[in-house]
């Protein structure tokens, strides 16, 4: 009955948390769909697409927190293909309008990275909005990298910081939002797993983080070589006149592997290289 009780006590706040984020947004939207109607042709435009914006936050609250909860009751946390590799750059450009800030073209930009992006952008929002609840001075973090990108939140210290990430996500509190936090943070790391991403939490002098970091696509190499004829003076076969004409025997095929599944494909901007 205990163990009961817990399960439905964890639903009750998945179910609220998720209804706040969708709610949230879903306000946002008839605003501005209602603004579009009481405004000019030009700034009927910028409200019909900030509408479009708030429905599409909508979409991807709803399917992350859906994939949390078929995960949670034990399926296995698949990645849907168009989401398993994504440009560092789309990232950036999304957090610049969650942010309302502007952004500058970061060489980084084209880096792919590898996971589940709906999951990670919900985990980062969870992140930032429950900063402010542990410190202030709260900031974003953001350091990209050839290897991939660190993301989080960073704030001031404030009282006694908890020592690791488990006390901090075992505190008690009379505080209905710090008792709130405490399962948002769990949801994160959850969130962050089915990427196969961890939940860093760091406690300094000054200041604490929780990050996670993002990798890179694995960009993996094969070698194939032909087998040696048994016979020196036997005659070449057509596929090894081919190879020996164009150069091409024993060479390095060099593929980004964006499934994980380790087929070799080669798009039409690579080449093989010699």
């Amino acid at each position: 009955m205990d163990e009961s009780a817990g399960a439905w006590e964890r639903l009750a706040a998945i179910n609220m948390t998720m209804y706040r984020r969708i709610v949230e947004n879903l306000n946002a939207a008839v605003g501005a769909v209602n603004l579009a109607a009481q405004s000019d042709a030009a700034a009927q435009v910028i409200w019909r697409e900030h509408a479009v914006r708030q429905i599409m936050r909508v979409h991807n609250t709803f399917t992350a927190w859906n994939s949390l909860i078929r995960c949670r009751a034990g399926d296995p946390p698949t990645i849907p293909g168009d989401q398993r590799v994504f440009r560092l750059g789309d990232l950036l450009d999304w957090l610049a309008v969650e942010m309302r800030q502007p952004r500058k073209a970061h060489a980084h930009d084209d880096l792919r990275l590898r996971g589940r992006r709906d999951t990670l952008q919900e985990a980062l929002i969870l992140l930032y909005s429950g900063a402010f609840a542990l410190g202030p001075g709260a900031r974003l973090v953001v350091t990209p990298s050839p290897k991939g990108v660190t993301l989080g939140v960073r704030y001031r210290k404030f009282g006694d910081a908890p020592p690791s990430l488990n006390a901090l996500l075992s505190r008690q509190s009379d505080n209905w939002r710090m008792e709130n936090l405490t399962f948002e943070l769990a949801c994160v790391r959850d969130f962050l797993e089915m990427s196969d991403c961890v939940l860093n939490y760091q406690v300094e002098e000054r200041h604490c983080a929780l990050t996670f970091f993002v990798p890179a696509a694995r960009q993996r190499t094969w070698t194939r070589r032909l087998r040696p004829r048994r016979n020196a003076g036997e005659p070449l076969g057509p596929a090894e006149t081919i190879l020996n004409e164009t150069g091409l025997r024993g060479e390095t095929l060099t593929n980004l592997d964006d499934d994980g599944d380790g087929d070799v494909t080669l798009d039409s901007d690579q080449s093989v290289g010699r």
